[in-house]
């Protein structure tokens, strides 16, 4: 007999599901190919683009990000990380 899948997911996959949903923000947002988004990529743009990518996060994961974590964050690693932190 088949078990029922768990509706509590591991680590490792909120960890995937919570990266697939900020490569897409970012690709959207700072319009970037979202194949080649990895953690050393910069979260380059302009301010408005950057503050738009910024709210897209605080809205899709219910988070605050104050403005010190705003300027240290630079790449999507950080961002990754960030969030990772915040949840």
């Amino acid at each position: 007999m088949n078990e029922a899948p768990s509706p509590l997911r591991s680590t490792e996959d909120r960890a995937r599901i919570v990266r697939g949903r900020l490569i897409d923000l970012v690709a959207r947002d700072l319009d970037l190919d979202r194949d080649k988004i990895a953690d050393a990529t910069p979260l380059s743009g302009d301010a408005v683009d950057r503050l738009f990518l910024f709210g897209s996060v605080e809205r899709a994961f219910q988070i605050a990000i104050d403005d010190d974590e705003f300027m240290a964050t630079r790449t999507f690693g950080d961002l990754v990380a960030l969030v990772g932190r915040k949840r």
